[in-house]
């Protein structure tokens, strides 16, 4: 039976609010998808997903930044603290 990592969970949680798979992402390091503004839908940069399960947001991968613990915590349904 495959386990379901913290990786495959936060990219469906990110799929589930409307986020696609960049599938021509250039980076090998990271799962890519789309970030955009939830009130007007214009794409504002991407999300970047490690294997392990860090989550970083920004421009271009040199650019991001990790994302808060709450909202991380809130896409895989668990409370910090």
């Amino acid at each position: 039976m495959a386990r379901i990592t913290i990786h495959d969970r936060l990219v469906a949680a990110l799929q589930h609010r409307g986020e696609a798979i960049i599938a021509d992402a250039r980076s090998t390091r990271y799962t890519v998808l789309t970030r955009t503004r939830r009130e007007t839908g214009e794409q504002v940069g991407f999300y970047f997903v490690g294997r392990a399960g860090a989550l970083r947001a920004g421009r271009t991968v040199g650019e991001s930044r990790p994302v808060g613990a709450d909202f991380r915590a809130k896409l895989l349904g668990t409370t910090t603290r």
